[in-house]
């Protein structure tokens, strides 16, 4: 059947980045000519897993524009903030460009790992508001676990800046990551960043791993970009076509300086025809699916001669690269 309209979807990991203003490399009016959402962009927000700290987590702390922490990454980010001598959580001066200090907005979870001193303090000294969260309506909140969505809950107040909310969900039906990146999509779209980034993504239990990468096809939404960060790699959902629009993802890279080492197509569903450009490897109309006799394209690379990737696929495919790889003392 023809396809009715065609979309482009553009990708970035532009937020990794040590000077956007001067690496970034599509301009947003450019971008729109496509008339097509713009996931480029350098405003971003960041969910903070329980696993060790990458290499470039300062950089990124310091300019996200929203910082949850899940359960127990407060403690991480707690002694994270001592090894560089600050006080825990104190707020530090700088310019009003940018935006600094060790204190999370929001700090969501069972609250079974956080370290209880930690979460006093936040209420104690930096004034935070502490919610609970059950499987009914409680102060007019509900959550809805197994669908990972929020209803009835006022998150109007969460913003970045203002003291932490602690949000304890003691369901155990859904992950750490389900409840912030369901409760980071119920803040209003103007009082939050279209891009996500998730630390911690990958490294430790191959089964947190593997529920995180079901999270990406579990909140995919067009108009939002989920990224997911580990020591060494990124992980984001490139969207599929369908019967009535044809959908082109584009993706803008800094192979070679920022990115790197490897890429791959990971069909976590069977995607029936894939076809890419930019690649040393590329896809011509090709099926990826796991099992046997099936084809995954792992250990891919990206052209030195393409300044972009395009990928056209008929289901959601899961896309990885390589990142420069170090921890966090």
């Amino acid at each position: 059947m023809m396809m009715g309209s065609q979309r482009v979807h553009r990708h970035s990991l532009s937020f990794l980045y040590p000077s956007l203003a001067r690496l970034r490399s599509l301009g947003e009016a450019e971008a729109r000519k496509d008339d097509g959402p713009l996931v480029v962009s350098e405003a971003f927000d960041v969910i903070v897993l329980n696993w060790r700290l990458p290499g470039f987590f300062t950089h990124l702390w310091d300019r996200a524009s929203l910082r949850i922490c899940a359960d127990g990454a407060l403690n991480r980010i707690a002694a994270w903030a001592g090894c560089r001598g600050f006080g825990l959580f104190q707020r530090i001066s700088t310019t009003s460009a940018e935006r600094a200090g060790w204190l999370p907005d929001v700090v969501v979870g069972d609250l079974d790992s956080a370290d209880g001193e930690l979460v006093e303090r936040l209420v104690r000294e930096h004034g935070g508001r502490r919610i609970a969260v059950d499987a009914g309506p409680v102060a007019g909140m509900t959550y809805d676990a197994r669908a990972g969505v929020w209803a009835n809950v006022d998150v109007s107040g969460i913003r970045p800046g203002q003291p932490p909310w602690i949000v304890r969900v003691p369901d155990q039906n859904s992950s750490d990551i389900s409840k912030c990146i369901a409760m980071w999509q119920h803040i209003p779209r103007h009082k939050r960043s279209s891009t996500l980034c998730i630390v911690g993504s990958f490294g430790g239990r191959m089964d947190h791993q593997i529920a995180h990468l079901q999270a990406l096809y579990a909140f995919s939404d067009p108009a939002d970009s989920i990224v997911l960060l580990g020591d060494a790699s990124a992980s984001l959902l490139l969207h599929g076509s369908t019967q009535d629009c044809a959908v082109e993802n584009v993706i803008h890279h800094r192979w070679g300086e920022y990115e790197g080492s490897y890429c791959a197509l990971v069909p976590l569903v069977p995607c029936r025809s894939v076809t890419t450009k930019g690649l040393v490897w590329n896809l011509h109309n090709e099926p990826l699916r796991f099992g046997k006799g099936g084809l995954v394209s792992t250990s891919n690379k990206i052209d030195p001669q393409s300044h972009v990737v395009s990928v056209r696929t008929d289901e959601p495919l899961v896309w990885m690269i390589g990142i420069p790889s170090a921890s966090e003392p």
